[in-house]
């Protein structure tokens, strides 16, 4: 037994060959087929499930420029014990990185708003979805991404995040609720606070799409109390939460292809964020049916243009999906 397993193994392409006639026996061989691709608009896709939410802007010289904002709920953590003569140090809003696409060193400038719109978290939202805000910014702040540098806080290192002072006004107006029913649910509190809207100023060249965790982050009241005790008080951003995509693609080559259907090319994009997608159309893959063939195996081969991954890398995963 030991003998034959072991010859038997020494070439299993051989096993059998013996004992079928030859009329029976299958051949081997490779077919190769053309493939034509187009470059087509993604549709929207959800994005009120998503683990992270993007902010940012970033220009790249194939796709154009392509903006992510997002919108939260900030909602109670507990009931707060404020008092109508406490006195608010600063109010901070804390949002964790995640991760980043693009180029850190880019300067961006993120601006806070309140929403006027309510959101829900039973409803379903898309990278198409967008929601009305006060045009009053109630925070900003110049900053470069720095999604791998822990922050040090007084003698304390934390992880890192991006740390946004709001306007002390608002702050104050915050203390003022003390004792109110305002703050004795979510139910009142949202109707008194609809959430907050983020976003980056448009990206000039190059840019950064930061990642944040906000499902972990924070709105911190700093403020001290009657006998001059530092004190604080933290909302989450654990409710409703939507990431909006845009992308303007005029004057960039990925428009050219979207714009004349007709368009040649020997370039097909792919780009997430709800950007752009191949379509890959087979013409002789029908002929195979009814050939008798039985096919072993089949690839697709994708290869990267040069130099399109050095500043945006190329993403970790596709997904092929086929046709109906």
């Amino acid at each position: 037994l030991i003998t034959a397993f072991s010859t038997g193994c020494k070439d299993p392409d051989e096993l059998g060959l013996s004992v079928l006639p030859e009329s029976d026996q299958i051949s081997m061989g490779d077919t190769v087929l053309s493939v034509t691709t187009r470059t087509v608009r993604e549709d929207s896709l959800r994005s009120d499930e998503l683990s992270a939410q993007l902010i940012g802007s970033y220009v790249d010289p194939y796709f154009g420029k392509s903006n992510a904002d997002c919108f939260t709920e900030v909602l109670l953590l507990g009931t707060p014990n404020f008092s109508t003569v406490d006195s608010a140090d600063s109010l901070v809003l804390r949002l964790l990185y995640k991760g980043y696409y693009g180029d850190t060193n880019s300067t961006q400038i993120i601006h806070v708003h309140r929403l006027s719109q309510s959101m829900t978290a039973d409803s379903t939202y898309f990278t198409s979805t967008g929601f009305t805000y006060d045009p009053s910014e109630i925070g900003s702040l110049q900053f470069q991404p720095r999604p791998g540098t822990r922050v040090v806080i007084d003698s304390d290192t934390i992880a890192p995040q991006l740390r946004i002072p709001l306007d002390l006004s608002l702050a104050n107006s915050l203390l003022a609720l003390g004792g109110s029913d305002t703050l004795q649910s979510n139910t009142s509190w949202r109707a008194y606070f609809n959430g907050l809207h983020f976003s980056v100023d448009d990206a000039l060249s190059q840019g950064c799409i930061s990642y944040f965790d906000l499902f972990n982050s924070r709105m911190t009241l700093y403020y001290h109390d009657t006998a001059s005790v530092a004190k604080n008080y933290s909302w989450v951003m654990t409710g409703a939460k939507s990431t909006r995509f845009t992308h303007d693609y005029t004057g960039y080559p990925v428009g050219n292809h979207l714009q004349d259907s007709t368009y040649a090319d020997t370039l097909s994009c792919i780009q997430s964020m709800s950007g752009v997608k191949t379509r890959i159309d087979i013409p002789g893959l029908n002929g195979l049916v009814g050939t008798g063939k039985i096919i072993n195996k089949a690839e697709l081969k994708i290869t990267l243009s040069d130099g399109s991954a050095s500043v945006y890398p190329s993403p970790s995963g596709l997904l092929l999906v086929a046709i109906g």
